[in-house]
């Protein structure tokens, strides 16, 4: 069978155009909300604040659920490798109330939680909390060259929301609080580039069979 050039990438932009569901990825972000409890805290002057923003990409990890705020039921983003958990933390930004203050540029170094998930809670009012959220529930480990973070999620499921500890290893202070769920942003692929990207694929291979021309 011959092919001309003409027809075949006349076909192959024809399946740019084909009815297909496109893929996504979920952009989260997370905000820190300070709770009311002078339990064992060691509050400082500064009000602390912070976000954490999740690139949940597929096929990078294994969703379960869907993401959203005011979500009736929580999702979880499962990797098979620390690396995967890791790319999916795309932002971080934390001040705590003695003002020291970390971000995602200077770390280090980063200790995944166990198991490998980015999740959160179902909408639920967490403990010593006044409000129903959406609340993460994985706890990790950021370090600089000169500090550790701990962000220490406090015996959290989809369910029932424990206290959270954020605390900075040469900082005197600890904060307690939630990372709320704030923001769910999807950034859409054109539902067509996926077959669009095959079929180029598919053409240059059929391109590369064709007898060459004397």
């Amino acid at each position: 069978m011959r092919y001309s050039a003409g027809g075949m990438v006349a076909a192959v932009l024809a399946l740019g155009t084909l009815p297909v569901a496109a893929h996504a990825d979920e952009i989260l972000t997370f905000d820190w909300v300070s709770a009311n409890y002078a339990g064992s805290s060691s509050p400082g002057t500064v009000t602390p604040s912070g976000s954490i923003v999740v690139d949940l990409t597929t096929p990078a990890g294994t969703l379960t659920g869907t993401p959203g705020v005011g979500a009736a039921t929580g999702f979880t983003e499962s990797y098979s490798s620390a690396t995967d958990w890791k790319n999916a933390l795309i932002g971080f930004s934390y001040t705590d109330s003695a003002g020291t203050t970390f971000n995602l540029s200077d770390v280090t170094s980063i200790t995944p939680p166990n198991p490998l998930v980015w999740s959160d809670s179902n909408y639920v009012t967490p403990q010593f909390g006044s409000s129903q959220g959406n609340y993460l529930t994985p706890s990790f480990i950021l370090a600089n060259a000169t500090e550790t973070l701990s962000v220490n999620v406090g015996s959290s499921t989809a369910t029932t929301v424990g206290l959270s500890t954020n605390s900075v290893s040469n900082s005197s202070v600890y904060d307690v609080g939630y990372w709320e769920l704030a923001k769910v942003e999807t950034v859409p692929l054109p539902a067509g580039l996926p077959l669009l990207m095959s079929g180029m694929g598919l053409l240059g291979g059929l391109l590369r069979r064709r007898p060459a021309m004397t």
